[in-house]
């Protein structure tokens, strides 16, 4: 019973962590476009550590402060609201009674500790923080550099553990049980997948392949090839549930049709 309520405003938490995710994702990309300077400062977070002084410069001198003020005070709270989304659904998969049972007394039993992971994932959010910190505070070309880089090369660090935690849980939770629809499906579609690879290498290995795309656009008769080049490409990949039929229901498609015609 117990086990159950916590289920429930576990998931109720979750329906309200990833709203308040994607609303901060939306103000993120409208901070970040009002803030907008150049090439060289893109963003609020621009990284230039050589050029620290330099750079605080150009963005008082745009006006461009109270977005970049704005953009770490957001950011603090669009961090924590992903690494609860991703903190909840890895523990909600790893820590379980099956496995804390199978892991009791032995020396790897922390891995199926909430704590674990709550400590891992608080640790990641505190040093963005920190960095985000480090954005506002420090004015000092010689000490923010040497702050930010120590600060932000131990974030990308537990960042990298966390999105490892999360795509082994994908791993298992969806590709794992799946794994033979997956197999029938790349069987099914490879005529399809393989008009993909083809077009892809065409594209990157060509000198100025990737241009081509743009190129094919920039007239009304390219604009025609580029039309035509999409209906065939669209038969030959409609025909995708043939070839699944084909391929997984031979017993079917090659039986006679007895009482026909």
């Amino acid at each position: 019973m117990f086990q159950t309520i916590n289920i429930v405003i576990s998931h109720i938490l979750n329906k309200y962590v990833l709203t308040i995710f994607i609303c901060l994702s939306l103000i993120m990309v409208v901070i970040n476009h009002f803030f907008y300077i150049d090439d060289f400062i893109p963003a609020a977070q621009f990284a230039h550590f050589d050029l620290w002084q330099y750079s605080l410069k150009v963005i008082e001198d745009e006006g461009k402060n109270n977005w970049y003020n704005l953009y770490f005070t957001v950011d603090v709270l669009w961090a924590a609201s992903v690494l609860i989304l991703v903190f909840n659904m890895v523990t909600s998969f790893i820590v379980t009674e099956r496995r804390k049972k199978y892991y009791t007394n032995t020396f790897i039993s922390f891995i199926t500790n909430k704590t674990t992971y709550a400590l891992i994932f608080t640790a990641t959010w505190v040093f963005d923080a920190m960095e985000n910190l480090g954005y506002l505070v420090y004015q000092d070309e010689i000490l923010a550099p040497k702050y930010l880089e120590l600060v932000v090369g131990i974030k990308i660090g537990l960042y990298a553990f966390c999105v490892v935690l999360w795509l082994l849980v994908l791993y298992k939770k969806y590709v794992v049980p799946n794994s033979k629809n997956f197999k029938i499906f790349t069987k099914s579609a490879s005529v399809s997948l393989l008009f993909l690879i083809v077009i892809a290498a065409l594209l990157t290995q060509m000198e100025q392949g990737s241009s081509l795309v743009i190129a094919l656009l920039s007239s009304p008769v390219n604009m025609f090839v580029v039309g035509m080049m999409l209906v065939i490409l669209s038969i030959i990949f409609s025909h995708y549930p043939v070839y699944f039929l084909f391929y997984n229901f031979t017993e079917i498609t090659c039986r006679p049709m007895h009482g026909l015609g």
